[in-house]
């Protein structure tokens, strides 16, 4: 009787490692981080600041292209199109070309730091350009309803 209860007792402990020890992961996760694919052709709406201005109108559009999250950054007259990465702690979006819709302005592509909030509605980001000389810049956006093209709830 030992000898089985040892062994149910081994098969449990197995059992409880191989499925995860219980836990589950939460339903934002993906194999490529947080966020991921569910991220893909949403739009969001808020504002951009830096150290020399703030409550600049912003909009990003998130689409997926060849199996990868890119988007359109509009803010201030720019239209940014970066690359988005997921990763364990949130997001890291990359400028990679611009176009300015004023015409005649130098721009530094962006990178910055996001977090998407646990309801999936908002997107806070930090960062900076590549040339810094645009060092501290912050990103507040909303997730808009698709349906009524407004922020969501």
């Amino acid at each position: 009787m030992k000898a089985c209860w040892r062994f149910g007792l081994l098969g449990l402990v197995f059992f409880l490692v191989a499925c995860g020890g219980g836990q589950t992961r939460p339903a934002a996760s993906s194999s490529n981080g947080a966020g991921g694919p569910a991220l893909a052709n949403t739009d969001w709406k808020g504002t951009y600041a830096s150290g020399t201005s703030s409550n600049i109108p912003a909009t990003l559009h998130i689409y997926s292209q060849n199996g990868s999250l890119m988007g359109t950054l509009t803010y201030d007259g720019y239209e940014e199109t970066v690359e988005i990465i997921t990763t364990p702690r949130g997001l890291q979006i990359k400028g990679v070309s611009y176009r300015d819709l004023r015409g005649g302005r130098n721009f530094y592509l962006d990178t910055f730091s996001a977090e998407v909030s646990t309801d999936g509605r908002g997107m806070n980001a930090t960062g900076g350009d590549t040339n810094s000389a645009v060092a501290s810049q912050w990103l507040k956006l909303q997730k808009v309803d698709a349906s009524a093209g407004v922020p969501a709830p």
